[in-house]
């Protein structure tokens, strides 16, 4: 059972794992695209809150700043615990901060939670989005990161268009909770963030079977010609015949 424990999973390098790249796209575009489109609100939220020009912008800064620099303790956390449950749990913390955010009483508040908060549960997210790829791509690593990596930019392109369109219709307040439900679908590409299964030591004999059957019959083939060559040797080196002269005198 502990030979069994060691064994590390095969990266399928295809099949599942584009599905796995699907949800990494579609987190990685409402993540960074969240992220992206701050600028949309700044004048929103300086009416709002009475806040400096410096002030509002340090609530972008926050939530970047933030997403990134957990990004060594979201890694222990994967490692631990596994990208599913981290991005399930990102995905909560984030898309909850974003919806009582809008009650904050001052730009501290705010600050708090919309940016420390929300970019806490971003790096739960992001992390784990470009890790868990790599987990079921081998020989294609580079184009699958690169496709789900491209949802970035994506939402960088795109969600500033919606946003500026919501908060002239809705107003900023409820515009705020559309991003928030889209954070909370990052839950539901977190749950198709499945663990690749560890063969059991059973099935890695089982795999095992042709190639040993190969190398027997190799090793045999060896053991044929060492015998032939072998008994060549002996005939070649074996002592000939002397055949004595009688001296007629």
């Amino acid at each position: 059972a502990d030979a069994a424990v060691e064994l590390l999973p095969v990266p399928p390098d295809g099949g599942y794992g584009w599905v796995i790249v699907l949800a990494a796209f579609f987190s990685n575009l409402i993540v960074d695209g969240v992220c992206t489109c701050f600028t949309e609100f700044k004048s929103s939220y300086s009416q709002h809150f009475h806040s400096s020009d410096a002030a509002t912008a340090l609530i972008g800064s926050l939530l970047i700043g933030v997403y990134l620099l957990v990004g060594p303790v979201v890694g222990g956390l994967v490692n631990k615990y596994g990208a599913r449950k981290v991005v399930i749990g990102g995905a909560f913390i984030s898309g909850t901060a974003f919806l009582i955010s809008v009650a904050s009483p001052n730009i501290y508040f705010f600050m708090l939670i919309y940016g420390v908060l929300g970019g806490v549960g971003f790096g739960m997210i992001y992390l784990p989005a470009i890790v868990v790829v790599g987990y079921y791509f081998e020989s294609k690593r580079a184009i699958a990161t690169g496709i789900a990596v491209a949802g970035s930019g994506v939402g960088t392109m795109v969600m500033p268009f919606l946003t500026e369109f919501c908060i002239s219709t809705i107003g900023w307040k409820y515009t705020v909770w559309i991003l928030a439900a889209m954070v909370f679908l990052c839950a539901l590409f977190g749950l198709l963030y499945r663990p690749l299964p560890v063969p059991s030591l059973e099935q890695k004999d089982h795999e095992l079977v042709p190639l040993r059957a190969a190398l027997r019959k190799m090793s045999e083939t060896d053991d044929e010609e060492n015998r032939a060559n072998s008994q060549m040797s002996n005939e070649n080196d074996s002592p000939t015949k002397r055949v004595s002269r009688v001296d007629g005198g």
